[in-house]
């Protein structure tokens, strides 16, 4: 096996062995990889909510009087305990949320909106939320997050501390968490590292998607089902119907066509079935031009067969050849919003402004567009309901809300849509392996400027070995865990972990070799089951190897070269601080950081003597 100096303090040593699985390991040790977790500032930690009330239009939120009323009553006839909000996609279960969050002020955590499904980001969000509301700043020194507070454990703790500030307020303390089935589970706990247990005064609002149960708490629950033909969820779509009606703009579209608002209500009413996601899509057709008041009764009854329609609609208009078709399935499998200009360089190039005209205008109902803080932010497009994801990547067993066996069309259409998805994900991995110089060639242009990793905000970084894995090229994901360049001291070191050390990515660089474990495991286990010889074995085990070594390989940087390497700006004084955080040893951690904080300046001060 090649060793390599980490005197550059630029790749562990382990890292290094990817291009030789088969040599023999002498001199390395496999333990549990304990990697602290990054603290950052609470006011960043803390997601703000406003997002999501504009992305679900909390605004025009109507009706839920019954729904919001036994919430109520769970809350004042529990001392504590979980409502589970349980609907099938497109009912509203998130605007819903939304609306309690915006009107009561409540804490919240938003899978889609707030960090992500992990437990990590969820419990960073709702402690970060919890020392503000109770201006715990002896728990948070320096205004830091610490690391306790983002794992299980450590929240139930927090969670009770803050239940007491809240019960000498005589206020319940009332967390709304919304998208329990998308979430990352943990031993002993709900989705999202949620407590089994609550303390006295605290209540959780929690919303799932039929047939995702998230498990049954210890403390007293209640599940509240929202259904498509509920009296009460119908007569919600009439009170919202008839708001609609009375703006200006349907009013006078209605008007031109010569429809009773009355006929239009019942009409809209029938055909969405209930749904409120099919309302938020044909309001935004008619306000928008896209679709006329008389066109309503042509629409289907149900959510897949309007995906199918509208899916229909577009291949009729001369963009889908164009490249329509391709940033669909580009949208579809992004794991992110992202910009015009992005989804055109992923999408093969399409021309920019006539792609930025697809997402304003015909594109536009099915999509969240984040508006720019200032001109020098672009706007970023992003796929608005999972329901229509789910369509587009046509691999589920949600393609058709009816429950009714699928005609062939629809069958056919099923395939075509899994084939621009492969080709979505593919594309995806060669626009942004050609930017780096190419696979085959080593990946040179991410060798010779590191920065180049920050494309699109990084999104390489975070999502590249996911799109390789859903594209089927698992032998090219290996490749890339594997390519090695000379650094500027004649060093040989690990390209992709060398992109992610300078991102300060590490995180995302070990999920990357989760990723990739975890496909040679599975590819163990199926030689396994098949009689044959486990020569996927090698790579598992070279993937363990290499986490354990990012967390043993900080041990060999001396504090005395870690001042010097601040010193001398070699590194910056943020990436001595993330590498101090990761030293697993307190003592070591606990000097490197009084090292770190004798080279900053002072403003940087609270930080350091946080995490110290």
């Amino acid at each position: 096996m090649r060793r390599h100096e980490v005197a550059t303090a630029s790749a562990p040593a382990a890292v290094a062995i990817a291009g030789n699985a088969n040599a023999p390991v002498t001199t390395y040790h496999i333990g549990t990889l304990a990697l602290g977790q990054s603290s950052v500032p609470l006011t960043t930690a803390a997601k703000d909510p406003r997002p999501v009330f504009a992305a679900v239009d909390v605004a025009a939120f109507t009706g839920r009087e019954w729904l919001s009323a036994e919430v109520d009553q769970f809350i004042a006839g529990r001392p504590h305990g979980y409502v589970f909000i349980e609907a099938e996609a497109g009912l509203g279960k998130t605007a819903f949320a939304a609306w309690l969050v915006q009107t009561r002020g409540y804490l919240s955590h938003f899978s889609r909106y707030s960090g992500g499904s992990s437990v990590q980001a969820a419990l960073a969000n709702l402690s970060a939320q919890l020392f503000l509301r109770f201006s715990m700043d002896d728990q948070a020194p320096g205004g830091m997050l610490p690391e306790w507070a983002q794992n299980p454990s450590g929240f139930e703790s927090l969670l009770a501390v803050a239940a007491d500030q809240a019960s000498g307020q005589g206020e319940p303390l009332v967390l709304v968490v919304d998208g329990l089935d998308e979430a990352e589970t943990s031993a002993g706990s709900l989705p999202f590292g949620l407590p089994l247990l609550l303390p006295d005064g605290v209540y959780v609002v929690a919303t799932y998607r039929t047939g995702r149960a998230p498990g049954r708490p210890d403390a007293p629950s209640i599940t509240i089902r929202i259904a498509k033909d509920d009296k009460r969820n119908e007569q919600d779509i009439h009170v919202f119907l008839d708001k609609a009606a009375r703006e200006d703009v349907v009013a006078a579209q209605l008007a031109e066509a010569g429809m009773d608002p009355a006929v239009f209500i019942s009409l809209l009413g029938r055909r969405c079935g209930g749904v409120w996601i099919y309302l938020r899509y044909v309001l935004y057709e008619l306000r928008s031009g896209l679709r006329r008041p008389d066109e309503i009764g042509d629409l289907p009854a149900d959510l897949s067969d309007y995906y199918a329609a509208q899916i229909s609609r577009w291949r009729r208009d001369p963009a889908w050849d164009l490249g329509l078709d391709r940033l669909l399935a580009t949208l579809g499998v992004a794991r992110e919003a992202l910009s015009a200009e992005s989804l055109a360089r992923l999408t093969g190039n399409v021309d920019h402004p006539l792609l930025r005209r697809w997402c304003d205008l015909i594109v536009r109902p099915m999509l969240t567009a984040t508006r720019a803080n200032y001109s020098k932010t672009p706007t970023r497009y992003e796929i608005y309901h999972a329901s229509f994801r789910e369509f587009l990547n046509a691999g589920n067993d949600d393609l058709s809300t009816s429950g009714e066996p699928q005609p062939d069309e629809s069958l056919a259409l099923a395939e075509e849509l899994q084939k621009a998805t492969l080709g979505a994900h593919t594309r995806i991995c060669d626009a942004y392996l050609a930017f780096f110089g190419g696979l085959q060639n080593g990946l040179p242009a991410l060798a010779e400027n590191l920065e180049a990793g920050g494309i699109d905000d990084g999104y390489p970084l975070r999502h590249l070995a996911h799109h390789l894995c859903c594209a089927g090229r698992v032998h090219d994901l290996h490749a890339l865990l594997a390519v090695e360049h000379s650094d500027a001291s004649g060093a040989l070191v690990n390209t992709w972990f060398a992109a992610h050390d300078f991102a300060g990515s590490i995180n995302n660089y070990l999920d990357d070799l989760g990723m990739a474990r975890d496909e040679s495991a599975a590819a163990t286990d199926q030689d396994i089951a098949r009689g044959k010889i486990t020569s996927s074995l090698g790579m598992e085990i070279r993937y363990i190897l290499m986490m354990a070594s990012i967390a043993s390989y900080t041990a060999n940087i001396s504090t005395g070269l870690l001042r010097q390497l601040v010193h001398t700006g070699m590194w910056s004084s943020r990436r001595g601080f993330d590498h101090s955080r990761r030293i697993t040893d307190p003592r070591a951690q606990l000097d490197a950081l009084l090292v770190i904080r004798g080279e900053v300046a002072a403003e940087e001060h609270p930080a350091i003597l946080a995490q110290a």
